[in-house]
């Protein structure tokens, strides 16, 4: 399946060999940001309604499935365990929203940072660059051995 998220105020899933709509959910406002597939979610940040987790493929609904929303900013961009963190460029704002249940777990602000990234290859690291071009490894406050990540690509701005 592919998901596509429009100005049409829609975010359709698409069965592209067979060249039909899955399944259809429509908003209030139009969608600028774009999906991601992560873990056994699509996520997706509506205006209006915060972080919105569908079940990419559900049974018998041609209308969609919302599996959960959390009043956080920005898109997906990782998975580290069973959290899933969302940064927003504009806010400098990255979030940890539980992916089960869409709680907010931790939000922090970095007003100096361009950009977060996620690095599967030094597992799950989360790595901030500064205006300045410095770049910063985060570490959890909690020794946890951490679980390898599973990133989305997104250019660097």
């Amino acid at each position: 399946a592919r998901y596509v998220a429009g100005l049409d105020q829609s975010l359709s899933a698409f069965d592209i060999q067979r060249g039909r709509v899955l399944w259809q959910y429509f908003t209030t406002t139009p969608l600028r940001h774009a999906p991601t597939r992560i873990g056994e979610g699509l996520h997706l940040q509506i205006p209006g309604e915060g972080l919105v987790s569908f079940t990419p493929l559900p049974q018998d609904k041609p209308e969609g499935k919302v599996r959960w929303k959390a009043a956080v900013p920005g898109d997906v961009q990782a998975q580290v365990g069973t959290e899933l963190f969302a940064w927003e460029q504009r806010t400098h704002t990255l979030s940890a929203v539980d992916m089960v249940t869409g709680r907010v777990i931790r939000t922090s602000r970095f007003p100096r940072a361009v950009a977060v990234r996620f690095t599967a290859e030094v597992n799950g690291d989360r790595v901030v660059m500064s205006r300045e071009g410095n770049v910063e490894r985060l570490e959890p406050l909690s020794k946890q051995s951490a679980p390898k990540a599973s990133a989305s690509a997104a250019p660097a701005p």
